[in-house]
């Protein structure tokens, strides 16, 4: 009788070090990649905060003109508070001449300018700081017109 001798193979399942360190550096590299381009994406959507409520400002301020006559300087007249619907930009509302000078008094107003300026987290959004519609004589503009 013939006995088989069998050599048992000291096999282990697991990773070594260097392949840990590895997977680790790789998943390093891929987060160090994409953590700028996601807060890049979030400045972005958050600007749609401001276009909408400077948009909105505009309507209301338009529509006081309508039933009072005249344009108003004050921001609590056609805006619940000193920020956009979000909270991430600060509103300013100011009166324009004919010649698009500002203007404290309500019947000289031909037009107005609403600004938006980031606060907090979009503050580090430098591309439009400020953001602004200018409404005058009947003519819309938008700045910075990258920022629309």
């Amino acid at each position: 009788m013939q006995m088989q001798m069998h050599k048992t193979l000291n096999t282990k399942n697991g990773f070594t070090l260097i392949e840990l360190l590895i997977a680790v550096t790789v998943i390093a590299i891929l987060t160090a990649i994409a953590i700028p381009f996601y807060n890049n994406y979030m400045l972005k959507t958050h600007r749609s905060d401001a276009v909408t409520s400077l948009n909105t400002l505009a309507l209301n301020e338009e529509e006081y003109m309508l039933d009072q006559g005249v344009y108003t300087g004050t921001l609590a007249d056609i805006w619940s508070s000193t920020t956009s619907s979000e909270g991430y930009y600060n509103l300013t509302l100011q009166l324009l001449d004919e010649n698009g000078n500002i203007t404290a008094v309500p019947a000289d107003a031909t037009g107005f300018e609403i600004q938006a300026d980031p606060t907090g987290s979009q503050a580090s959004d430098t591309d439009c700081d400020p953001m602004i519609l200018t409404v005058n004589n009947g003519q819309i503009s938008r700045s910075p017109s990258d920022c629309w």
